[in-house]
């Protein structure tokens, strides 16, 4: 084969906050090289932002030892959180990178959900619940995919990050509107806003932002639950995208006041865990999908970094679907980063109706490279 036949792969992630990734292969399934990005989504982030960071990412993968891949030459499939829909995938997220000047030989725009399954099961038939800043409910059968939820934090995600987040804040305006004492979940959140537990941008923003209030508070002798309210505000309204991360963050707190006994906290968490299993339910039950023959994936911060919260929701799941399949999570063995889902979707030819995976040898090519060095850091699945 001539230089000129030569094709690339390119799968490109980003379903959280923490970054975006790409990786480039050859038509065998070899990763020639991986990178990271800052993260983005298609909801929430401001378009030319979005069109910023794509077109960064995509040439810093096609470029290595100073010689820059030929695009054209290159297939890219691109897996992005809130891109959900037909309309999202196929006319949106397709304008950004025309505008971008981002244009491949073949393009495939599709979600989160997508590139997780892909990437977890390497199977053309699988289910997965992913929970992180958004929620949805997936399953792909024979390679043709099905979604329910996944409607946004505008007007869904019901069981994310986000939707919990913003329900704890709204329990304690209602403290405080009752008059009741400060309770042990205010404490905890309280607690989070001055020491986030991961290095996060938007987290690290909003614990400053926080510590300048809280002294003003303390200045003022003002009760500092009213600042609460203050920040999530002014957070909203400058950076909705920050605003999202930070309520998604609150979950944390949220969570180990439910471990604390506080009834109320309680209460959102199992409405969390009934909310994500009933949309995984009702789509089993829309497509006949026998969820205890196949894998079900369950990703995202809340289920991966909260193991008590994920047995609530193979509870629920239990009782509303029946019995499950093989449960696959983020890191088990065999499973690789959604970027890598993404080569895989793009190597075997997928379109917008039909998700295909390449042959068995190049999966295994690239389950097999991309944990060598110099890729294995990049390509982590954590």
């Amino acid at each position: 084969m001539s230089e000129n036949d030569v094709r690339f792969f390119l799968g490109i992630e980003s379903v959280g906050m923490s970054s975006s990734v790409a990786v480039l292969t050859d038509d065998c399934g070899t990763v020639l090289n991986a990178v990271k990005g800052p993260p983005f989504a298609g909801h929430t982030t401001d378009p030319m932002k979005l069109r910023t960071g794509l077109h960064a990412l995509v040439w810093q993968a096609m470029t290595q030892n100073g010689r820059r891949r030929d695009i054209a030459k290159t297939e890219v499939c691109i897996g992005l959180t809130g891109v959900t829909f037909p309309y999202d995938a196929q006319v949106y997220l397709q304008a950004q990178l025309a505008i971008a000047n981002v244009n491949p030989g073949r393009l495939i725009c599709t979600g989160d959900a997508e590139i997780v399954t892909a990437s977890h099961t390497q199977l053309n038939t699988a289910s997965a619940i992913l929970a992180h800043m958004g929620s949805t409910a997936y399953v792909v059968c024979d390679g043709s995919p099905h979604r329910y939820g996944g409607w946004g934090p505008t007007i869904g995600d019901e069981g994310s990050g986000f939707f919990m987040g913003r329900a704890a804040l709204r329990l304690v305006a209602d403290e405080y509107d009752r008059s009741r004492r400060p309770s042990i979940l205010w404490r905890e959140i309280e607690q989070w806003l001055r020491n986030p537990p991961l290095n996060r941008p938007h987290w690290n923003d909003a614990s400053k932002r926080w510590s300048v209030i809280s002294d003003e508070c303390e200045m003022a002798r003002v009760e500092k639950r009213t600042a609460l309210f203050a920040l999530a505000h002014r957070l909203a309204m400058q950076d909705f995208e920050q605003w999202r991360a930070v309520a998604s963050g609150i979950v944390m707190p949220l969570i180990r006041a439910s471990h604390q006994r506080h009834k109320g906290a309680a209460k959102i968490v199992r409405r969390g865990a009934r909310d994500l299993a009933t949309q995984y339910a009702r789509l089993c039950g829309q497509q006949r999908f026998e969820c205890s023959k196949h894998p079900l994936v369950l990703y995202g911060g809340v289920l991966t970094h909260n193991p008590q919260f994920r047995n609530l929701v193979m509870t629920e799941l239990r009782r509303q679907a029946g019995d499950l399949g093989n449960v696959v999570l983020a890191g088990d063995e065999g499973t690789m980063r959604p970027a890598c889902g993404a080569a895989l979707l793009a190597l075997g030819g997928s379109d917008a109706l039909r998700l295909r995976l390449p042959a068995t040898p190049i999966i295994k090519q690239l389950h097999a490279t991309q944990a060598q060095p110099p890729f294995r850091s990049v390509l982590l699945n954590d």
